[in-house]
């Protein structure tokens, strides 16, 4: 037990950005266990990706993608080269990598369920140490590097697509912090490649004129309402001077962007917090909103920036991902 207590400590420690935490490159991932769900979808994109085995069993092509910033992806082992698969991409939070992150959000066992092809990249080192995205006008190249993560991200995609069969209309991204607001940034940015993102205490642009996408991308918002590192009101971030909009001014916009035309409506409650704190996390969503442009908020009530979120939460969140498909 005090090893387990031990180990949670490290973790809370790496993602809020104490300690040492290296990393890199979205390590150790392999081919999958067997498990049930399908693909789904169509439109498929890219190469087969994959080496003949012995007795013709499928090996794909597991070597690292993106260039300087190497990540291996992980494939389950459902994918046989000819479905098209949904892709997934997981962004860290500030400080950490996505190894780390994926302890947190232990989406490998996801992608076994569900059979997409998951990737989990790192963003770039600052000169403390720190891994970050640089994302919106709030979040986190502080150092004011310039890095262009939104090239990087699009480039790993699209290699991700070359190498294996893609489902191009089941392009996913999703993050925590940092990495919320870097999948705001490359939805804003890139529309017509992501079809929804997910953000956890992640924010969208403070300034409205920053994001102007073509299209829409369906968004899902999960926010702590008693973050102290992003705050789930409008206001500064951290005590700084930064501005970064509330988690309901982020999914209004979003809502205005893609066109929604009713309110949001409270669809239920789910308990996806670790503890006796119950059904902490109302569940919120727009009404009227078009095919491929869905709003949603999971107001996650008494909670703080880094929730000790369960199977229930990483269930029902991938769920929603890759519910959401781009209209043709």
């Amino acid at each position: 037990m005090l090893r387990r207590l031990g180990f949670v400590s490290v973790l809370l420690g790496c993602l809020m950005g104490v300690g040492s935490c290296g990393g890199g490159g979205g390590g150790g991932a392999a081919t999958g266990g067997a498990a049930p769900g399908g693909n789904g979808g169509a439109g498929g994109s890219g190469g087969a990706g994959a080496t003949g085995g012995a007795g013709g069993v499928f090996e794909p092509d597991l070597s690292p993608l993106g260039g300087e910033r190497p990540v291996t992806p992980y494939v389950p082992s459902t994918y046989d080269g000819r479905t098209p698969a949904p892709l997934v991409v997981m962004l860290h939070g500030f400080s950490v990598s996505g190894s780390v992150q994926e302890i947190l959000f232990q989406l490998k066992q996801q992608a076994d369920r569900r059979g997409f092809i998951y990737l989990f990249p790192d963003g770039t080192q600052g000169a403390d140490g720190k891994r970050f995205w640089n994302a919106t006008d709030a979040c986190c190249d502080f150092g004011g590097i310039g890095v262009d993560d939104v090239a990087y991200l699009s480039g790993l995609i699209d290699e991700a697509k070359r190498r294996f069969r893609v489902d191009s209309r089941r392009v996913y991204m999703l993050g925590h912090s940092n990495g919320g607001f870097m999948s705001y940034r490359f939805a804003c940015e890139k529309p017509g490649v992501v079809t929804a993102i997910a953000s956890l205490a992640g924010a969208t642009f403070y300034d409205e004129a920053r994001c102007t996408p073509a299209s829409p991308v369906s968004v899902l918002q999960m926010h702590g309402t008693e973050d102290p590192t992003v705050p789930y009101e409008t206001g500064p971030m951290r005590g700084d001077q930064v501005m970064v909009p509330g988690a309901e001014l982020t999914v209004e916009r979003w809502a205005g962007l893609n066109g929604c035309a009713g309110g949001l409506i409270e669809s239920g409650a789910a308990d996806y917090v670790a503890g006796d704190n119950g059904a902490e996390t109302e569940r919120l969503a727009y009404e009227g909103c078009p095919a491929g442009g869905q709003v949603a908020l999971w107001r996650m009530r008494g909670v703080g920036h880094i929730p000790g979120v369960n199977d229930d939460f990483r269930v029902d969140m991938v769920d929603w991902l890759l519910d959401q498909i781009k209209p043709e």
